[in-house]
């Protein structure tokens, strides 16, 4: 029993560390028909550009990474570096001196501290030929931030309006009411940025969660929808004054928990 306890003990912090590292990752790597790898990754973040594999590693006397900002494998993108088997070091664009980490044995590398201007496609090759190896689209997008929600009525059997504003660039939205799914009754417009609710009830009443979702990050607003004369009872109003700090009790939680099993496991 001891021994189950202690494995039980062992697979929840390795899950909180990894659920931690999740939490400071910024960095999303996407596997699609056209281009082999897309990444979408925030400013200052880091992002892994994978190499070549065994078969190709035994024959290649030159890596060479180039970077194109208009999206084409065409051959006439910007050098990014080029390293040829034996050198100490790859020759690498000024622009990429003192940020990029190379890896000789099979050609990738790290690119750190990314800015908007590092978006482009990149593209691996070996032995000076124009067969392309690797090919890698990245994206800078910013994380999220500044959410909140508007209404534009709170009068019973009205048509209520709520929309998200969110600074930056979300991919996608969700909505919640008191944690949990929306009424099927109400319907969301302007690509789920807004919701409406038809003919305000007492049994719209409740705290409502805008969910914005970007490749690199998601941010949450909360609003209280109270209605004249709709009698909103006094769970709705608990639940008002929880919601909004459920997201923050989970991360420090987790946080806590992480360091708890570093401490006594790291």
């Amino acid at each position: 029993m001891g021994i189950l306890n202690e494995h039980f003990r062992l697979t929840k912090c390795a899950f909180n560390l990894l659920l931690l590292s999740f939490l400071l990752s910024y960095c999303v790597q996407i596997i699609n028909g056209n281009v082999k790898m897309e990444s979408y990754c925030a400013p200052g973040s880091s992002m892994f550009f994978p190499g070549v594999d065994e078969y190709e590693r035994s024959t290649a006397e030159f890596y060479q990474w180039k970077v194109s900002n208009g999206g084409t494998t065409n051959g006439l993108g910007t050098g990014v570096l080029l390293f040829h088997v034996g050198a100490t070091e790859p020759s690498v664009l000024n622009k990429y001196t003192g940020r990029l980490e190379f890896f000789p044995s099979n050609g990738s590398f790290i690119l750190h501290h990314l800015t908007s201007s590092d978006a482009g496609l990149y593209t691996l090759s070996i032995n000076l030929r124009d067969i392309i190896i690797q090919d890698v689209q990245l994206w800078i997008i910013d994380k999220l931030s500044k959410s909140s929600i508007l209404s534009n009525s709170s009068f019973l059997h009205s048509t209520i309006m709520l929309t998200c504003n969110v600074s930056g660039q979300p991919h996608e939205y969700r909505w919640q009411k008191d944690g949990g799914n929306i009424s099927q009754y109400h319907q969301l417009v302007d690509g789920s940025r807004s919701v409406i609710i038809s003919n305000a009830g007492k049994n719209d009443c409740g705290t409502y969660t805008c969910i914005a979702i970007n490749p690199v990050s998601s941010v949450q607003a909360h609003y209280t929808l109270t209605i004249d004369d709709a009698g909103c009872n006094a769970t709705n109003l608990i639940w008002n004054t929880l919601a909004p700090l459920l997201p923050i009790i989970g991360i420090i939680c987790s946080v806590l928990s992480a360091t708890w099993c570093y401490k006594n496991y790291g």
